[in-house]
């Protein structure tokens, strides 16, 4: 997600013990943050336009979102969906 500057968010972290098969074990647990920009092509309604009988799109879906009431999996085109997250192109 992307966070708003000056807004305090609380992130909760937890383990499922059966994961650790179900041992008394304290897990690491890493938090990694970072600034990101959205592709350019995140919306449907900026997808990419690809033309021609063949060819190859290369690209990948780092800091793309979910559109509000976007089904998984579901639009118009092509679209490429990963942990929910998708960037679309139009042929």
């Amino acid at each position: 997600f992307f966070a708003d500057s000056g807004t305090t968010y609380r992130i909760r972290l937890g383990v499922n013990e059966s994961s650790f098969g179900g041992f008394a074990q304290t897990p690491v647990l890493t938090l990694r943050w970072a600034p990101g920009v959205r592709p350019a092509n995140d919306d449907y309604a900026l997808a990419e336009a690809i033309e021609g009988d063949s060819g190859t799109v290369e690209g990948n879906n780092q800091s793309a979102t979910t559109e509000p009431g976007e089904l998984m999996g579901a639009g118009f085109g092509f679209s490429v969906t990963q942990g929910g997250d998708k960037v679309a192109s139009v042929w």
